[in-house]
């Protein structure tokens, strides 16, 4: 009873707690038995706004868990399920019938369950979790989004340092190995593909210089300057590219909108042209790669000192 006490203690700390890498990833180890994604971890910890308890109710919504864990699926059977993805062991009888019994009487959730199992953990269960956690702390930082992949990187993680060091350096030796870059073959361009263009995002023009009234100074730290210091694959070329180049990346089959063979993608991403908005020269233009196959992609104009990703083109320009 001891240790259910100090669960029951841990939980009461949870609400309010803000969402972080780091314990999103263990609610996808809890829950889904795999290391995040990186769009995923980047969706709830960045763009959700939802406190820690709030997106583990949420990852109930989720497809992938209904099917985890699908009507019918007893409580003892998800008790179960919970502590292997965890602790690669089921619980002992006593933790088994205090959770089921509160679960039954519908006096916890599950996914408050799942808090307090996370917050709960010592000893060996929580060198396990550490150690699972950090691979998939790396395996999102790394820009990775394959879901197999994201379930392979945690198997074999025990207590023991040694078994993360070995998947985490598998994890680089893999990065290592991974372009860059895409080649279009339809243009002959050359597009930057790696973690940056899911997680960067600049303006056309510094705040002090659309202040000043300098709309046309692309000093700075901005697109601009990013992509002209840019060195990938061996090229010094890189360049922000136009409209035109931009649209010719897009495919409204897929969703998001990107031509297949692009890796490093995300929902919604707005992407910076190299070019104003002739209408209002505040402005700049750019496009969204939409997630939806219905909506599209469209043309946006965007205050130049606005924050949006870019992906930097290496070659000839389009005309």
């Amino acid at each position: 009873m001891k240790k259910m006490i100090i669960f029951l203690m841990l939980f009461t700390t949870l609400y309010g707690e803000l969402a972080t890498n780091e314990n999103v990833t263990k609610l996808y180890v809890a829950t889904f038995n795999r290391a995040p994604d990186a769009n995923g971890l980047k969706y709830w910890v960045d763009e959700s706004k939802l406190e820690i308890e709030d997106i583990a109710s949420s990852f109930f919504e989720q497809n992938e868990t209904k099917v985890l864990y699908p009507d019918g699926y007893s409580n003892i059977d998800f008790i179960n399920s919970i502590y292997l993805n965890l602790f690669s062991h089921s619980p002992d009888q006593a933790g088994l019938s205090y959770w089921q019994i509160r679960l039954d009487d519908k006096k916890i959730i599950k996914s408050q369950f799942i808090l307090a199992i996370i917050n709960g953990a010592q000893n060996d269960d929580k060198s396990i979790l550490d150690n699972k956690t950090a691979v998939g702390l790396r395996f999102a930082e790394g820009g990775l989004i394959n879901i197999q992949s994201s379930k392979d990187v945690m198997k074999g993680i025990t207590a023991d340092p040694a078994t993360k060091d070995a998947m985490i350096n598998a994890i680089n030796n893999a990065l290592a190995n991974v372009s860059t870059t895409v080649s279009d073959s339809a243009t002959g361009l050359v597009w930057q593909d790696n973690n940056d263009t899911i997680n960067i995002r600049k303006p056309q023009v510094t705040v002090a210089n659309v202040q000043a009234g300098n709309l046309t100074d692309i000093s700075g730290d901005t697109v601009f300057t990013y992509c002209s210091n840019l060195e990938l694959d061996g090229r010094n070329d890189w360049r922000v590219p136009s409209l035109k180049e931009l649209a010719s990346i897009t495919n409204i089959n897929n969703r998001p909108a990107f031509k297949t063979g692009f890796k490093y993608i995300g929902d919604r991403l707005y992407h910076w042209s190299n070019e104003s908005d002739t209408n209002d020269n505040n402005n700049g233009l750019g496009i969204g790669f939409d997630k939806s196959k219905e909506q599209g992609v469209g043309f946006f104009s965007f205050a130049k000192s606005d924050n949006l990703y870019v992906r930097c083109v290496s070659g000839t320009p389009i005309q």
